[in-house]
């Protein structure tokens, strides 16, 4: 390497103190413009303090839905729309809906997600479903002949290591909540 290649090199480098005095003058820059950028910065920061006070709450949800897919094409989807503003006649979508929706809604997994919540009712807090235990009384009534089930309680929510127990108990509640009455 020749004498001149590493000058250029040497020029061509970036040194700790080149970096030092270049943020020494641009800390000096704005000091000495700092109300112009008050100036302009200040509004920018009261619209933002007084939006985030008066936003409204805002809530968290899981969203879940359902597509009709009875109805045929694009058509089907207008009309759902039109319908909302009371418009277009509505059709017979919406019965067909309706049924998949109480047909999702007696599904074991909507139904075991619902009363495996805990909730206090009569200044106890339980799951749903030994709430619905003791509200239909099934240990004296439905349960009294099984020796498993007399005193039986759900202390989990693990559906994957339920015992046979659990698994009838579930079974009988949940043809409870659907309508098929008390079975085993």
């Amino acid at each position: 390497m020749s004498k001149n290649d590493q000058l250029s090199i040497e020029d061509d480098s970036i040194k700790l103190k080149d970096i030092i005095g270049k943020v020494t003058e641009y800390f000096w820059e704005v000091l000495r413009n700092w109300l112009l950028i008050g100036i302009i910065t200040t509004p920018f920061v009261l619209y933002s303090f007084y939006s985030a006070v008066t936003a409204p709450p805002k809530y968290m949800a899981k969203l879940s839905f359902m597509v009709n897919e009875d109805e045929a094409g694009g058509v089907g989807g207008a009309m759902a729309i039109l319908s909302q503003f009371g418009l277009g006649g509505g059709g017979s979508g919406g019965k067909h809906n309706l049924e998949k929706i109480i047909d999702l809604s007696k599904s074991r997994r909507i139904i075991q997600k619902s009363i495996f919540e805990k909730a206090i009712i009569n200044e106890k807090e339980d799951y749903l479903a030994n709430h619905i235990i003791d509200l239909y009384n099934l240990q004296e009534e439905e349960w009294s002949d099984s020796d498993e089930l007399k005193a039986f309680k759900f202390s989990h929510t693990n559906d994957t290591i339920f015992t046979r127990a659990e698994n009838s108990a579930l079974k009988t509640i949940r043809s409870l909540i659907i309508g098929g009455g008390k079975t085993r």
